[in-house]
């Protein structure tokens, strides 16, 4: 069966299999995103696990058009977009399982494996670049201090170290992106290597999460250790929820702790299992790590997805 729609940017005319139902996809016309249409509304939205509302009445926004609808409308009143009111919308925390989130991450990762591998090594590369000056000043300054040259060494150093804030910032920037286009691979929208430049709308909430999640951690760490390990594996999905909710503040961070809280036990086997992968990649020259890193940073992504109870691209 074929779906016809037409894009809602440029409206060009647009058909697809109906296998493609409820998923984005980029009109050939203006390359922008746009969600195929279902003609059966429950195949896209499955609600058969939330809690029916009785007496819903706020309006719903249609996330194609833009139009306002009534609430319980099943699809837009303007468009006929299929609709989800903003009750049904909201995601609860999922129970997972290790073995389920692995096995899906190496499906996708076989599928994608390009842009995947492409994703964190251009990530990586841009993460060196933003540092580089900071560890160019700071090594300049080490070998002035050894020839005597005190004065040089210490304004040197000084430099580094105003370097310092862009190379975090930089670094943050960058994750943001690479986390979204994960999440894009994960549940099979489109996604590329350009999704790394997208992070400038999170980057002061990853800032403030980031340092508060580092101090909780290492406050931890310092109460005998354990705490320290709890605390990174009950919040580690902050930055994740920053790029798919864009919740305020640092909110980002106790939404994680509400995702992980049923899934402590594992999430700290997929840990251990991505840091046994990626000593694998070590093993191997270290050159196995161009397959291990990009794949259990995927996982991760999956992992989220799964817990959030979204879709999977496998």
């Amino acid at each position: 069966m074929t779906i016809e729609f037409s894009c809602t940017h440029c409206g060009k005319a647009l058909s697809t299999s109906d296998d493609k139902a409820g998923r984005k996809a980029k009109c050939p016309g203006c390359g922008e995103a746009v969600l195929v249409p279902s003609p059966a509304v429950d195949d896209v939205y499955d609600d058969a696990d939330l809690p029916e509302l009785p007496g819903e009445t706020a309006e719903i926004t249609c996330p194609m058009c833009g139009a306002k609808n009534p609430g319980g409308t099943k699809a837009c009143e303007s468009c006929g977009e299929p609709l989800k009111s903003a009750k049904s919308r909201e995601r609860g925390p999922q129970k997972i399982e290790a073995g389920d989130v692995l096995s899906t991450a190496w499906a996708i990762f076989k599928q994608e494996m390009g842009l995947v591998i492409g994703g964190v090594i251009v990530a990586g590369l841009l993460n060196i670049a933003v540092s580089m000056p900071q560890t160019i000043l700071g090594g300049i300054a080490g070998v002035m201090q050894q020839q005597g040259e005190r004065e040089t060494a210490m304004l040197l150093q000084t430099l580094s170290w105003c370097f310092l804030p862009i190379a975090y910032l930089g670094q943050w920037f960058f994750a943001c992106g690479l986390n979204r286009m994960m999440l894009n691979i994960s549940r099979g929208d489109p996604a590329a290597i350009g999704d790394l430049f997208s992070g400038g709308k999170y980057l002061w909430r990853m800032a403030g999460a980031t340092i508060l999640f580092a101090l909780m951690v290492l406050l931890g760490f310092v109460c005998l250790i354990i705490p320290g390990i709890i605390l990174s594996l009950m919040f580690w999905a902050y930055a994740y929820v920053l790029v798919d909710e864009d919740p305020p503040g640092i909110d980002c961070l106790w939404r994680a702790k509400k995702y992980v809280e049923g899934n402590l036990g594992t999430i700290f086997v997929l840990f251990l299992a991505a840091f046994g992968i990626n000593l694998l990649g070590v093993c191997a020259l270290f050159v196995g790590l161009v397959f291990t890193a990009p794949l259990t940073t995927l996982m991760m992504a999956v992992a989220y997805c799964k817990m959030t109870g979204q879709r999977t691209a496998a």
